[in-house]
């Protein structure tokens, strides 16, 4: 999903058509309009300018080398993507699984998800922009014990 609510654009790949059933394809629509709906660019280009106010302000306080700089930039650059991406994804999981009419579809498209994506290693850990497809599973499942 791009763009703000005023102006949202949803792109979808022909493959996730026609691997997902009705169910499945209602919760990657409704996580994606969730972004759009919660103004989830917004919010992350903000925070994204209060960090880089921060590391530019440390860089002139403290002097910093120019290795170090960048050092401190790469770091700060990927704990913000973290952060924002991670948080982003989690909010607008919560926001699609609350509304979708059948659960069982986000449970059966996160397994074909990881069938195809895979879940281990440290740097699907430290990469991922999702939060994984075993905690949507769990919040799919929480919200079928509600209904």
């Amino acid at each position: 999903m791009v763009g703000l609510p005023f102006w949202p654009k949803m792109i979808l790949s022909e493959g996730l058509y026609k691997s997902l059933n009705k169910d499945e394809l209602e919760w990657v629509i409704l996580h994606e309009a969730g972004h759009c709906v919660l103004w989830h660019n917004l919010q992350a280009f903000i925070i994204q300018i209060g960090i880089l106010s921060v590391g530019i302000y440390t860089m002139l306080l403290y002097k910093l080398p120019l290795l170090l700089t960048w050092l401190y930039a790469i770091f700060l650059s990927f704990v913000c993507i973290q952060i924002l991406r991670w948080g982003t994804e989690y909010v607008a999981d919560r926001y699609s699984i609350h509304r979708v009419d059948n659960p069982k579809g986000v449970i059966t498209a996160q397994d074909k998800l990881r069938k195809s994506n895979g879940e281990k290693g440290i740097l699907i850990l430290l990469f991922r922009w999702n939060i994984s497809p075993t905690k949507r599973i769990e919040m799919a499942r929480q919200r079928m014990r509600r209904i």
